[in-house]
Formats: C-alpha cells, sequence, structure tokens
C-alpha cells in the first residue's frame, strides 16, 4: 500500500486537476480570497488602533442595551428548563429569551 505522499506525487497535472478540480476551483479560491479579505480589513479599516479598553466598552455598551437569545432545540425535554434558567442568571438586564422546540 502506498503512502498518501507518494499517490500524490506519482500523478501528473492532467489526472490531478481531473480527480480535484472542486479543490482547485472552489477551495483553493475561497481561501485565499477569504484571507485576504481578512488581512486587508485588518490592516486598511478606521478601527485600527482600538484598544481592547475601547472595545470592551463597545461590547458593555451592547450589553446595556439588551439582547435576545434565541435557542433551538429538538425533543430536548428536561434540558430546556436547564438551559432557559442558566441564561436567566446571566447579568444582563433586559434579555429575551426566545425557545424554539422542533418536536
Amino acid at each position: 500500500m502506498e503512502t498518501a505522499y507518494d499517490f500524490f506525487t506519482n500523478q501528473n497535472l492532467d489526472s490531478f486537476l481531473r480527480n480535484y478540480w472542486i479543490v482547485v476551483i472552489v477551495d483553493l479560491p475561497r481561501f485565499l480570497f477569504g484571507g485576504m479579505i481578512v488581512v486587508f480589513t485588518i490592516l486598511f479599516t478606521k478601527h485600527k488602533g482600538k484598544t481592547p479598553r475601547h472595545l470592551n466598552a463597545i461590547g458593555t455598551q451592547v450589553l446595556k442595551d439588551g439582547i435576545s437569545i434565541i435557542i433551538t432545540l429538538h425533543n430536548e425535554g428536561k434540558s430546556i428548563l436547564h438551559a432557559v434558567h442558566s441564561l436567566n442568571n446571566v447579568d444582563i438586564k433586559d434579555k429575551n429569551i426566545i425557545v424554539i422546540n422542533d418536536v
């Protein structure tokens, strides 16, 4: 039985593209362009230079304004009560808990 390295190195370009065309056409561009977008966003956005303290203040303001929490479950029974009680104990004043149980 040959190793994966031997398998890939013994293929010519034509057979590799025939077998793995989806990787070349879809996956590689997706990861390359996605990575480039993240890098350019970090480098060239106006939020560059924001300190963690400033970002924490923004998050705190969002939590003061209130949030909605959506829980989706499928035939969970007693665990619904545990989940809702746990979320009620979270220290956020204005929160809406929406439970969706797909029976």
